[in-house]
């Protein structure tokens, strides 16, 4: 499944996998809130939290959302995708690309 990121009208940021998509409305699975949280030596850090807030929280949940109320939409960098695959997919976090340096 293709993970986005997302920035509602709301202000809210949220990141998940989008199971479906119609002309209206997405449905995501596994939805978290980004975060801006302080790390252990007081600088910011990006974390997840549950999305939305109050919903029960099981591995598969999904949500619809209008298309209405996003405001944009991007592929998330690759740590985010691998902090998200590593809370939500089979646990397996691949190393970034390097390029091969030839002679």
């Amino acid at each position: 499944m293709k993970i986005l990121a997302m920035k509602l009208v709301t202000g809210e940021e949220i990141l998940g996998e989008i199971e479906s998509e119609s002309e209206t409305e997405f449905v995501i699975s596994n939805p978290v809130g980004i975060a801006i949280v302080r790390g252990k030596d007081g600088q910011p850090n990006v974390g997840f939290a549950p999305f939305p807030i109050h919903a029960e929280q099981k591995s598969g949940a999904t949500i619809a959302l209008a298309k209405k109320n996003v405001v944009y939409s991007y592929t998330p960098a690759e740590d985010f995708i691998s902090n998200y695959n590593s809370i939500f997919g089979s646990g397996i976090v691949l190393p970034p690309q390097k390029q091969l340096i030839t002679g």
